[in-house]
């Protein structure tokens, strides 16, 4: 778990000091994400969730690398909601315009086995917390 969330930092991090040319293929089209949503639980919002096993549930989430804003996420018991993927991409990014590396994102998640667990959504302004939501999951 530890290991993914280093992953989506460092990975962050290179989205946010790479050199791409004005280029919209670099934008995120929201309505072309892989996974399907019709039958997915978005967990914005929402402070607790019972679901079944099998469900797929998603978190959006937005990063500005350029300001040092970005999301983490953390899972109690990842033995009962596992983290599948995470899907991003930049909104409008011009390598020219500061502030143009604004990026939108979901973390999408399964329901694994049934019990209880808590999804901590936090956002980080140049290191400090500036938000966290505790989402509690119960998999029946």
């Amino acid at each position: 778990m530890m290991n993914k969330l280093i992953l989506f930092v460092l990975v962050s991090i290179f989205l946010g000091c790479s050199s791409n040319n004005a280029n919209t293929s670099n934008d995120l089209d929201i309505e072309n994400i892989t996974i399907e949503l019709k039958d997915t639980i978005n967990l914005n919002g929402s402070p607790n969730l019972v679901v079944e096993k099998g469900q797929l549930l998603y978190y959006d989430f937005e990063a500005l690398p350029s300001a040092d804003l970005r999301s983490e996420f953390s899972i109690s018991d990842d033995k009962i909601v596992k983290h599948q993927k995470t899907e991003q991409g930049y909104v409008n990014y011009n390598s020219t315009d500061d502030g143009s590396d604004r990026i939108k994102g979901k973390y999408i998640f399964k329901a694994i086995k049934k019990g209880k667990t808590i999804l901590t959504f936090t956002v980080f302004l140049h290191g400090e917390i500036q938000n966290e939501t505790k989402i509690e999951i119960e998999v029946n």
